[in-house]
């Protein structure tokens, strides 16, 4: 008995240093949970219901998710950031528990949908923190309605897809699509990942104009990058470093 125990531990200690040997990027974590709200519920907005929740108060900030995913990805960011603020999380239209219509997906689409809750909301100017496609829609909210943001954190941005390379033979990037499990997958990818953003930003036409335009609204601009390769928001020379405008 002793030794069958101790082949046991023995077996036990070798898979968790199997499992701690892969690195943390290379596997998919649980979907954290948010904590309990301030409020919560769903807007009319766009024609659409888009559902959202708010957290403390304070300054406000609203967090933007990615593509594919919904509000509770920001789960612990949350309790952070509602110490000192007023968080606002938001499903995009078609993710999570908000609904879409028959439009396509598009940024400026979305965009107006976070501006179209800020009225909801009363929040007349609110800072913006975006990762992939919501670091997209806050830069376009940045260009395209400077007055209702304070200052925005866009992370792993891109200002042409082609920029995105292989993320079809990921298999964190698979798993992450697994446990998407909505309707709107495939729709999702063929109107949004196919399109250049500044298609949806009249006047932007390549990555200089964004970076002039955003320094003409004279934001608090803070952009990472999440990856390298062609057309990724950051010049190559400065992949996985940050850059600022206006002071930041």
């Amino acid at each position: 008995m002793r030794a069958f125990l101790l082949s046991l531990v023995l077996a036990l200690v070798a898979s968790s240093v199997s499992a701690q040997s892969a690195p943390r990027w290379m596997t998919l974590p649980p979907t954290p949970s948010l904590p309990a709200e301030t409020s919560s519920g769903h807007a009319p907005v766009n024609g659409v219901s888009i559902w959202y929740a708010t957290f403390g108060s304070g300054p406000p900030v609203i967090l933007l998710h990615g593509g594919l995913a919904n509000s509770n990805y920001w789960g612990y960011q949350v309790p952070e950031l509602a110490m000192t603020h007023r968080v606002i999380v938001m499903d995009s239209r078609g993710h999570g528990r908000s609904t879409r219509d028959a439009r396509p997906y598009g940024y400026a689409l979305m965009a107006s949908d976070v501006i179209g809750l800020m009225d909801y909301l009363g929040v007349p100017q609110s800072a913006i923190v975006g990762w992939s496609d919501g670091a997209i829609i806050g830069l376009s909210m940045a260009m395209t309605h400077p007055q209702r943001v304070s200052r925005l954190f866009a992370f792993a941005a891109n200002s042409d897809p082609s920029g995105v390379k292989d993320v079809d033979k990921s298999p964190v990037f698979t798993a992450f699509i697994a446990r998407g499990k909505w309707d709107g997958m495939n729709k999702w990818l063929d109107t949004v990942s196919s399109q250049r953003v500044d298609v949806d930003v009249d006047g932007v036409t390549d990555q200089d104009s964004w970076l002039a335009r955003l320094h003409e609204a004279g934001h608090m601009v803070l952009a990472t990058s999440g990856t390298s390769g062609k057309n990724s928001f950051l010049p190559n020379t400065r992949d996985d470093a940050a850059f600022s405008l206006r002071g930041m």
